[in-house]
């Protein structure tokens, strides 16, 4: 019942049509009867006891005076007889004099956010609960921050009954609008079938004043006012006739958007009952916006650390190809920035020049439908954009590619690919440049500083991730010589057929006397001569019954031939040795188990 009486005392005209009563003049009313007249609503009795005589006249006053001391009659009449949107526009201007007067009389502001915060109540009464609903269900659907604005938006359209908005996101690094829409579908779109983008300042579109000055602006018609001069941009073709457009600033101050709301031709002009109505849902469109950006945030962070952890383990775990590494640095990198095509070049110091297997990896491309194998395409450090971020090792956001005269068109002209933005980044390792990655045309304006930070932080673990893709593919590569090497050498210290079909004819002839005594000299013997008594003394010993015949000579060969000629530890001083554990072995036969002789005659002679 406050809340009536303040409406009481805002509208003294409300008083008056309570009773009937319009004032200058205030009209006169007589009694017609014996009896006094009887005042009903509903069929109820309500103003028996204002005794009224033939000469007094009825004035808004005494009306007040009795609505005062019956609030219950107020209520049921405005809940019966007065429109909806009639008592919203009173209780706006009752808060917008109460906010004036606090103003003037110095307070502290407690009326206004007292008489604000009733506003807000009485609206979300007045059937705006649904709308928040909403909003909260979209923010937990989709919590990005360009659709939790386009929720608000059309939140905010249908409670001041505009017949449509447009919605211009701003990008405070470059201090540029970007037109956004997003359809039924969810899929969103840069202004009507095209791009479309301003930059913020006086002189040009009334968004761009709005988001430049911050302030609230109502215009009717096409404007001709020099401070935006070029009106709404698609003031012709939605033939607007009323339009309201305001700022969206964030609870830190930042401008996240401009909102234009507008009325077709013959529709009602926006009042500053709008603009309180429009406030009261930003005020809840903010807290959303700053929980859309934290999510995002996480989100966005949850993602990096999956991929560097994808990326640890590529490295540690499945030790993949430099080429399979290459692409999945593409492929997140791309998925980062939103970017359309994604390429990365490596730095050949040597030759001083970058070179790319894998040169263009777009959108349809993943590490399940790899790029097909291209040529290696090289050219020198300093040429274009991505060889001049390899020589000052510095990052190049471009927004316009076109207007930069770094850019080389000739791929564009032979492809037929219109290049528009690009965001180039060196790729370090101990403060050298090992690579550049370079994300073409971002899928929805230009890319941000935000873009910059989340692909600098990335790029430090590319850096690191292609060092060991190196690092590992040398030691493959090192590996496989290795391996060849090693075949090759062991098939040139093999004996040979020739020396084998040679040795097999008079390998068990008789060797010379005195090979089983102590003071045997070798030194006089030629080197295949001591082939022969070293298999003589085997066979000697052993016999042939656990043996091959053949093995064994071509081990003993092969033995001799591995020897290297150097003063002392050669095949005449393995013979020697040998020689002489075969005389102590003949002479002791007993002495050693057989397992024991094998090895004492093969490790001497080894």
């Amino acid at each position: 019942m406050s809340c009536a009486l303040g409406l009481l005392d805002e509208a003294g005209e409300a008083a008056g049509v309570v009773m009937g009563v319009q004032r200058p003049p205030p009209p006169r009313r007589r009694r017609s009867g014996a009896g006094a007249p009887t005042l009903t609503l509903n069929g109820r009795p309500t103003m028996n006891q204002l005794d009224l005589s033939s000469t007094q006249e009825v004035t808004g006053e005494m009306v007040g005076q009795y609505l005062k001391t019956h609030p219950e009659f107020l209520e049921a009449w405005l809940m019966e007889q007065v429109e909806l949107e009639t008592l919203e526009r009173w209780m706006i201007r009752r808060t917008q004099r109460d906010k004036q007067k606090s103003l003037e009389n110095g307070t502290n502001g407690k009326i206004i956010r007292k008489t604000s915060l009733s506003r807000w109540k009485f609206c979300v009464h007045a059937d705006k609960r649904k709308m928040l609903q909403e909003l909260t269900t979209s923010l937990h659907v989709r919590p990005n921050k360009a659709h939790v604005l386009w929720e608000l938006a059309h939140c905010i359209s249908s409670a001041v009954n505009a017949d449509g908005y447009n919605l211009y996101l701003a990008d405070n690094t470059t201090d540029t609008l970007h037109h956004y829409l997003e359809t039924k579908e969810g899929v969103e779109l840069r202004g009507p079938g095209s791009s479309w983008s301003c930059e913020m300042g006086v002189g040009s579109w009334l968004c761009a004043w709005v988001a430049s000055t911050r302030h609230a602006v109502r215009i009717t018609g096409p404007s001709n006012d020099p401070r935006f001069p070029k009106g709404c941009p698609f003031l012709e073709e939605q033939e607007v006739e009323q339009a309201l457009t305001m700022a969206v600033v964030q609870s830190n101050g930042e401008l996240a958007a401009v909102l234009e709301l507008y009325r077709r031709k013959g529709g009602d002009k926006f009042h500053e009952e709008d603009e309180e109505i429009v406030n009261s849902y930003l005020v809840w469109g903010g807290i959303a916006l700053h929980y859309a950006d934290l999510y995002h945030n996480m989100v966005k962070q949850r993602k990096l650390n999956e991929f560097i952890l994808s990326v640890v383990k590529s490295i540690f775990q499945d030790m993949v190809s430099m080429d399979t590494l290459i692409m999945k640095v593409m492929n997140f990198a791309q998925k980062l920035v939103n970017a359309d095509r994604a390429s990365l070049f490596l730095v050949d110091a040597k030759n001083r020049q970058l070179y790319a297997r894998i040169f263009d990896m777009g959108s349809e491309f993943d590490e399940d439908n790899p790029p097909q194998a291209f040529k290696e395409i090289r050219f020198p450090i300093g040429t274009g954009i991505a060889g001049i971020v390899a020589l000052n090792g510095q990052v190049l956001n471009i927004p316009d590619a076109y207007a930069d005269p770094r850019f080389n068109r000739t791929v564009d002209q032979l492809t037929g690919y219109v290049t528009k933005s690009i965001l180039c980044m060196p790729i370090f390792i101990r403060g050298n440049v090992i690579g550049v990655m370079q994300m073409v045309n971002k899928a929805y304006g230009v890319f941000s500083k935000e873009d910059e930070e989340s692909f600098e932080m990335f790029a430090i673990y590319c850096g690191l991730a292609l060092h060991h893709a190196k690092l590992y593919d040398k030691i493959r590569r090192s590996e496989q010589k290795y391996k060849v090497a090693l075949e090759v050498l062991s098939y040139h210290n093999s004996c040979t057929d020739d020396e084998f079909e040679t040795l097999q004819a008079d390998s068990l002839k008789n060797a010379q006397p005195g090979v089983d005594d102590y003071y045997f000299c070798p030194l006089y013997l030629e080197d295949m001569d001591k082939v022969r008594h070293a298999i003589y003394m085997f066979v000697d010993l052993f016999g042939l019954s656990r043996f091959d015949k053949e093995c064994l000579i071509r081990f003993t060969l092969t033995v001799k031939k591995n020897y290297r000629r150097v003063p002392y530890h050669n095949w005449t001083h393995g013979f020697s040795v040998a020689n002489s554990m075969y005389t102590i072995i003949k002479h002791a036969p007993k002495t050693f188990r057989p397992l024991e002789n094998d090895a004492a005659l093969y490790r001497d002679s080894n």
